[in-house]
């Protein structure tokens, strides 16, 4: 262990010290006395409070503030290096480098004090006037012993004689020379009867081996009837096994013996009787149901036509009358398609014209719209935006057709109209025509015709915006004429 000197002892605020220093650097034994009060205990108490810390409680602050107790110090060891600290009553860095001000962790002063805690350094290196009353005594006591005394002293158990006493009366409560009931006897006697039993119950060598032999062909023989068993199991829940499997076995023999033996009687016809007589019968359900529909639909016929009443004369012309009426739907229908067929077609070609003049960056006529060419980023939109244009084109191509022969079918049957002659009382024409027109044909063949001409018509705008055309101008670019598949191709 390397010696640590304490040269010097600042009492900077601690108990009635303000700012006093104890120099303690002379070589040899260092003797501070002074007059009862003056503070020797106090600087004994200010080492072991520099070294240990300050304790919680203190009885030290009765001048300066417990927060503003200090201490400080000039320590050197064996080697000559020197150290300065200061020791605050703070929880946070309590000890610190007095030069640098960098805090000392506990580990380092631990070094210094080179692991001697607490209670060591208060037992072997603090000897007050308490602690030498009460060796004076024990050395008179143990007739000039000193060296018990003082080792008692020491270890700070001043109370060895009653230590020594309990520990006696302890072992003799354990053990005595001829008891038979204290513990350590107790446990001498067991000892002794175990001995005695282990020799009893041991064997001769020659008898152990013997023992041996026999108990290793024991055990062989155990492990061949183990094997033996183990076999003889397996065997078991195999024919277990075996005899579940059995039945099954026997009855898909005979399934298959069966289906041979209806195999070699033929094939056997798609569906079984059963089946067609539930299908036959299904199908007659049916078709009777659909007979009393229809019978139910010719008596509402038979009722309806009771209900007419028609002239002779006009019986005559009834050909004449449903072409009439034909004739009629026809006319109406193309009238009414007629104005929105014009409508839509000023609507588009103003469009078309519109789009192209944005394209062109001028004003376009009809002549650009022949010469238009659109400019698609992908082939294939292209291409089928061209199919669907030339759909789209024949349909409304169509549309126009059916509008000029509607026109003129109305045409010829105004002429055939005027042609008819004058009736009395057409009354009898209008039930005729009413009921011509209840049938439904001529509503069915209008409503037809003008879904054709919608879905025409949106297949034409959709096309058109395909190709970049504006509906506006739509009217004036169904004259361009579809690319061909070189053009595409070249684009």
């Amino acid at each position: 262990m390397t010696p640590v000197r304490i040269d010097r002892l600042d009492l900077v605020a601690f108990g009635n010290f303000t700012d006093t220093s104890l120099d303690l650097s002379s070589p040899g034994l260092q003797i501070i006395y002074g007059a009862n009060e003056a503070g020797k205990t106090t600087a004994r108490s200010a080492i072991f409070n520099l070294l240990y810390g300050f304790d919680f409680r203190t009885q030290f602050d009765f001048i300066h503030p417990m927060a503003r107790l200090q201490l400080g110090a000039l320590i050197r060891n064996g080697s000559g290096a020197e150290m300065e600290v200061l020791r605050f009553k703070r929880n946070n860095d309590p000890l610190v480098d007095r030069q640098s001000g960098m805090p000392i962790s506990d580990m380092s002063w631990s070094q210094v004090l080179q692991g001697m805690s607490r209670d060591d350094y208060e037992s072997m290196m603090t000897l007050g006037w308490k602690e030498l009353l009460e060796g004076t005594e024990k050395l008179v006591e143990r007739g000039g012993a000193l060296g018990e005394t003082l080792f008692a002293t020491g270890l700070g158990a001043p109370e060895i004689d009653a230590v020594l006493k309990e520990l006696e009366t302890q072992a003799a409560s354990l053990y005595a020379p001829r008891a038979s009931t204290k513990v350590i006897n107790v446990a001498l006697k067991s000892c002794i009867d175990l001995r005695k039993l282990a020799t009893s119950q041991s064997l001769r060598p020659a008898a152990f081996a013997e023992a041996e032999k026999d108990h290793q062909k024991t055990k062989q023989l155990r492990e061949s009837l183990d094997l033996q068993q183990r076999e003889r199991q397996q065997e078991k829940d195999r024919l277990v096994i075996l005899r579940g499997v059995l039945p099954n076995l026997v009855l898909r023999r005979q399934i298959i013996e069966e289906r041979d033996r209806l195999l070699s009687q033929g094939r056997l016809p798609t569906r079984s009787w059963a089946e067609q007589v539930k299908e036959a019968i299904e199908r007659r359900r049916q078709l009777e149901q659909a007979r009393a529909s229809l019978e139910r639909q010719l008596e509402q016929s038979g009722e309806r036509l009771s209900k007419i009443t028609l002239d002779t004369d006009l019986l005559s012309i009834a050909d004449q009358i449903d072409d009439l009426s034909e004739k009629i739907g026809a006319y109406e229908e193309g009238r009414n398609d007629r104005n929105g067929l014009c409508q839509e077609s000023r609507d588009l070609k103003r469009d078309a014209l519109g789009l192209l003049a944005r394209v062109l960056k001028r004003q376009a006529g009809e002549s650009d719209l022949d010469q238009a060419r659109m400019v698609l980023t992908s082939k294939d939109a292209i291409v089928s935006a061209t199919e669907e244009w030339s759909a789209s084109h024949s349909k409304l191509e169509q549309a126009e057709t059916a509008l000029r022969d509607r026109e003129g079918e109305l045409s010829n049957v105004q002429q055939e109209l005027a042609l008819l002659a004058q009736v009395g009382d057409p009354s009898p024409l209008e039930d005729a025509v009413n009921a011509a027109l209840s049938q439904g044909d001529l509503d069915k063949a209008l409503s037809a015709a003008r879904l054709e001409l919608l879905a025409a018509h949106d297949l034409c705008v959709e096309t058109a915006r395909l190709l970049g055309i504006d509906e506006s101008r739509f009217s004036d670019a169904l004259r361009i004429p579809a690319p061909s598949n070189e053009e595409v191709e070249r684009i």
